[in-house]
């Protein structure tokens, strides 16, 4: 049927989990870090329970969170979950996804040191 939604998008939960990740991003994007902040940790801890660890729309979530974590200053806690959700997203995904490329340029941004080599790596294939 046209204009249908896909199954798992009908669920109110699940839509309610990509629209926080979706407004996750967003905030960071405006400058509100804090709020962004708050509401990726809820949103990835959901995302983790709703989708499991692996899911693309967890580690989309995961790499706002990283971001909103880098623009705080916040920069062990942006490294390991930027590594974490890195690692992941190289056994999930495509080495040109725009998760990987989202997420090193996140890493990147904050020039987070160690972190030379992780930027490298997230941008061309293994």
């Amino acid at each position: 049927m046209s204009g249908a939604s896909p199954p798992l998008i009908r669920t109110p939960l699940v839509a309610g989990v990509l629209a926080a990740a979706a407004l996750t991003l967003a905030l960071v994007g405006l400058g509100e870090v804090e709020p962004a902040r708050a509401l990726g940790e809820d949103t990835l801890q959901r995302c983790r329970r709703v989708f499991g660890p692996d899911h693309t729309t967890t580690l989309w979530t995961a790499t706002g969170l990283t971001l909103a974590l880098v623009r705080l200053g916040q920069a062990e806690l942006a490294r390991a979950l930027g590594q974490d959700t890195l690692q992941r997203c190289r056994r999930m995904l495509r080495p040109n996804h725009a998760i990987i490329l989202y997420l090193t340029r996140a890493v990147s941004i904050g020039h987070l040191p160690g972190d030379d080599a992780l930027g490298d790596r997230g941008s061309r294939p293994l």
